[in-house]
């Protein structure tokens, strides 16, 4: 199958500009994965790693995670907040010196459903004023060595180059705005990782907690809401990028810079898509959104 997934994306590739591309298939119930990584046309091979940035996959590889481990943190207003229904706005420009006062000026209160980077942001601070602990040291212990903060990659890293800022290439810096302006560790955006240490990551969340089984037990709790413990759903089959494998029990998250994580609870399998989508082919997204969903979740 990933064989035919490797065609696949190389064919497809042609259609873009941006020159890299991660997949890997995981397999909870074996707690096994396969990976391969694509770089101007040509295989390289999963050995190399090379650091993508995770954009708001960083949100449920931050508050997700926290959320399984430290349930006793959330109260209602924090699961809003996670679940992206606590009623802040979805963004806007912030201050290196006033974020925090802004971010935590805001009114929490049960609201629609509106994907919010602030409202990420928010938890974050409630986590660490109630943990007393900054929130990358409550949950960076269930990451693979291969994930990391921007500012923290490792010696000689090779990472990917996601756009411009300033006139010079992003590259080993976070794509996002506001957390290059805030600097420091946050919930929204900021990891970096390879596609292997991403996979890795996933699969020792379910050895230590059962991960998948944790957040599809919260589906029915949830009802028909977009989120269900910091994860984006499979609600419309039709639409959903998780692609023609997905159920309604299909969970995972998406980031602007062209990644993807999605799982199915039903086979216990999923798929990691990492790319510098963004790079060049920003404004072309309808097209990669059809890579992503002809990927899918590969079983």
């Amino acid at each position: 199958m990933l064989v035919d997934i490797i065609n696949l994306t190389l064919s497809e590739m042609e259609k873009f500009k941006f020159s890299n591309l991660a997949v890997a298939s995981i397999d909870f119930n074996r707690g096994e994965l396969e990976t391969f990584q694509i770089e101007n046309g040509l295989i390289i091979p999963s050995s190399t790693p090379i650091f993508f940035d995770l954009a708001s996959l960083t949100k449920p590889l931050t508050l997700g995670v926290a959320r399984i481990m430290y349930k006793n943190l959330f109260s209602k207003h924090e699961e809003l907040l996670l679940n992206h229904c606590g009623g802040l706005p979805a963004w806007g420009r912030l201050s290196s010196k006033s974020w925090k006062e802004l971010i935590l000026s805001y009114e929490i209160k049960e609201s629609p459903t509106l994907y919010s980077d602030f409202s990420a942001l928010r938890l974050m601070l409630e986590l660490e004023k109630k943990s007393g602990k900054m929130l990358y040291d409550l949950v960076g212990d269930t990451w693979d060595s291969e994930i990391a903060h921007w500012k923290e990659l490792p010696d000689n890293f090779m990472s990917v180059v996601t756009g411009f800022r300033g006139g010079k290439e992003i590259y080993g810096q976070v794509h996002d705005d506001n957390a290059f302006i805030i600097g420091t560790k946050c919930s929204h955006a900021g990891l970096f990782g390879t596609v292997t240490g991403l996979s890795k990551t996933l699969l020792n969340l379910e050895r230590r907690f059962s991960f998948v089984k944790n957040v599809e037990s919260q589906l029915d709790k949830v009802g028909n809401k977009g989120y269900v413990m910091g994860w984006d759903r499979a609600t419309d089959l039709s639409k959903t990028l998780a692609g023609k494998n997905a159920t309604l029990s299909s969970f995972g998250h998406t980031g602007f810079t062209g990644c993807s994580i999605w799982i199915d609870p039903t086979r216990m399998n999923g798929t990691v898509i990492l790319s510098n989508f963004c790079s060049q082919s920003w404004y072309d997204r309808v097209a990669f959104n059809d890579l992503r969903k002809q990927i899918g979740i590969i079983y």
